[in-house]
């Protein structure tokens, strides 16, 4: 009897990624081995992200172009690629897909699947690294913010200012917060540019959560976190729809925050007064 084979190829931004996590673990109970396309700048947190089950592989491309036929890939170089697999195609890479309303990186990929919502919390699951455990030691017993203002791929730059910063510790995933005479600034540097499940134990026991639409949202949405504080700020995706009555979790399976959207989806810089955050 041949392998059932399922090739998942949805939008691939890391944020993109996260949030289909759900589907592609839930098709790995269908089929006996899942082949996910990803750009070779994820390959690491990829790797990461699905190392706890075998029958999810990888298919590293540079570009889209090099798989889908909308980017300009061949339709015989892609069936060559997928032959004797199942496609299950979302997003910008299905022929007519690509943007939509602010549901559209987060919902609209299950709906494009044909599968529930439900699956998005209940099937979501990452390994819990050691590495993780010992960065969120270095923190000891201080207070923290989890800070992540940054934007979504293709706009660089930050996309949100803070206000009116109180004593307590700024944790920035890609940026020191403080100048070097600061005496957090030895310590925030141990935060900077690590793979993003290295983060989650950190995230899960901040006392407040502070994050632009990126894959640190689309992660963080999905963990145990503690903390009510929890915000966020929009460019284009992300609202309340993703926690409305249609869409919401089981609360008695997965225990998960909601975030609060500190402005409306606006392109241009936030400025936050994090005081009136407490």
């Amino acid at each position: 009897m041949s392998n059932k084979i399922a090739f998942h190829i949805g939008d691939m931004g890391l944020g993109d990624h996260i949030c289909q996590i759900g589907a592609v673990r839930y098709l790995s109970t269908l089929y006996d081995k899942v082949i996910v396309a990803g750009l070779k700048n994820n390959e690491n947190n990829l790797k990461e992200i699905y190392s706890d089950d075998k029958k999810i592989e990888l298919y590293i491309i540079q570009a889209s172009n090099e798989l889908v036929p909308r980017y300009g890939c061949t339709q015989e170089k892609f069936n060559a690629i997928t032959k004797n697999t199942t496609v299950h195609m979302t997003g910008c890479q299905l022929p007519g897909g690509g943007g939509g309303p602010r549901n559209y990186i987060v919902v609209k990929p299950y709906e494009w699947l044909n599968l529930d919502f439900s699956i998005f919390w209940e099937y979501f699951s990452v390994p819990r690294k050691p590495e993780s455990i010992d960065l969120f030691k270095n923190l000891k017993d201080l207070k923290y913010i989890f800070v992540h203002d940054h934007a979504i791929a293709g706009v660089n730059g930050t996309v949100f200012t803070l206000e009116n910063i109180t004593d307590e510790l700024l944790i920035n995933p890609c940026r020191n917060m403080y100048t070097k005479d600061h005496k957090y600034f030895d310590l925030a540097e141990k935060f900077i540019n690590k793979p993003i499940l290295d983060y989650i134990d950190t995230i899960i026991n901040s006392s407040m959560l502070i994050l632009s639409d990126s894959a640190f949202l689309a992660l963080s949405i999905n963990l145990e976190i503690k903390t009510d504080k929890c915000y966020h700020t929009s460019r284009y995706h992300f609202s309340d729809h993703i926690w409305s009555e249609k869409n919401i979790f089981n609360s008695s399976k997965v225990k998960r925050k909601k975030f609060t959207l500190l402005h409306k989806p606006q392109v241009e810089m936030i400025f936050i007064d994090i005081n009136k955050l407490y």
